[in-house]
């Protein structure tokens, strides 16, 4: 049987942990795992200005 990790949804939601998806999360996991899914979705979504024009560059033809 398959164990999966009680904080697997953090990685689902991405940057949109910070606003859209923090409560369902922090529902669904607790409230200690909501405190890491709230740093989580801030560190990505100040992350994604600087990542993003790498990567289009990056594979773009």
């Amino acid at each position: 049987m398959i164990r999966i990790s009680p904080g697997s949804p953090i990685a689902s939601g991405a940057a949109g942990d910070m606003d859209t998806m923090l409560v369902p999360i922090t529902k669904f996991t607790g409230a200690e795992l909501g405190i890491v899914t709230l740093i989580t979705g801030t560190v990505l979504t100040f992350l994604v200005p600087f990542i993003l024009p790498v990567l289009v560059s990056f594979f773009s033809i």
